[in-house]
Parts: structure tokens; C-alpha cells; sequence
């Protein structure tokens, strides 16, 4: 009987212990602990603290928003369009994500994809910039 006790009292520890190593943050903690990284500028403890966060099942678009702008600071434009992607398969209309992915499209030298995104973003954002919705770059004559 007693060997009985003691192998159910070792489950039952044993299940406890695993439920505890399971858990994460609720989303409103890594909301504020992001946020916080975010003003701070630690862009790659953000970067790897949201990659965590996204791994246990917390992800929203502005933790993504704050993990693309850290690659964006850290000039990994790449990695900023992952995310940016990201907010526009939840979000396709979200005008920050279109504008920065725009901008690492012309950083990585891709501006025929930089210029498809300018369709999706306010006027009045172009005209800042100087830059037209619809532009003829070539002609040629035969």
C-alpha cells in the first residue's frame, strides 16, 4: 500500500512541476515589458524577447509592429519585412507596416516592390516625400 502512495505522490509532483515550467507571460505583460524595450531602444533584447513571446502563443501587431521596427533599427530589413508581412497577412490595410516596408524595399535596392507599396499609402504621406503614385520611369522609341 505504501509503495502505492508514494509512486502516486511522485505523479502528482511530477505533474505539478510540469504545469509550472509551461506558463509564459499574460499578453498585457509583454505588451508593457515590450513597450518598454521599445522606449528604451533595446532593439535586440526586443527582437528577442518578442521571437520568445511569438513561441508561446502572445502575438499581436503591435508586438510584431515593435519587433519589425527593431530590425529596422538594427538594419536588418529582411528580418522587418518578415514582420511587416506578418501585420499584413493580419492587417492588410495597416499604413505603418506598408510605409516601412516600403522603406527596407528601397533600402535593400528593390524599387519596382518599394513603389507597389506606395499605392497603399496615404497621399499625404507621398507628398511629404515628394514621391507620385504613378510615375513614368522609360520610354523607348523604334
Amino acid at each position: 500500500m505504501s509503495r502505492y502512495r508514494i509512486i502516486l505522490c511522485s505523479f502528482l509532483l511530477f505533474i505539478t512541476f510540469c504545469s509550472f515550467g509551461q506558463q509564459f507571460e499574460s499578453r498585457e505583460e509583454v505588451d508593457t515589458k515590450s513597450y518598454r524595450l521599445y522606449t528604451n531602444a533595446q532593439w535586440r533584447q526586443l527582437l528577442d524577447y518578442g521571437k520568445d513571446a511569438v513561441s508561446h502563443k502572445q502575438d499581436f501587431i503591435l508586438l510584431r509592429l515593435r519587433m519589425a521596427y527593431a530590425a529596422f533599427m538594427l538594419t536588418n530589413y529582411s528580418q522587418a519585412i518578415k514582420q511587416y508581412d506578418v501585420i499584413l497577412m493580419k492587417d492588410q490595410y495597416n499604413e505603418t507596416a506598408r510605409y516601412y516596408k516600403r522603406l527596407c524595399l528601397q533600402y535593400l535596392q528593390q524599387t519596382e516592390l518599394a513603389n507597389f507599396q506606395n499605392r497603399f499609402i496615404p497621399t499625404l504621406s507621398l507628398k511629404n516625400e515628394r514621391i507620385k503614385k504613378f510615375a513614368l520611369t522609360g520610354g523607348d522609341w523604334e
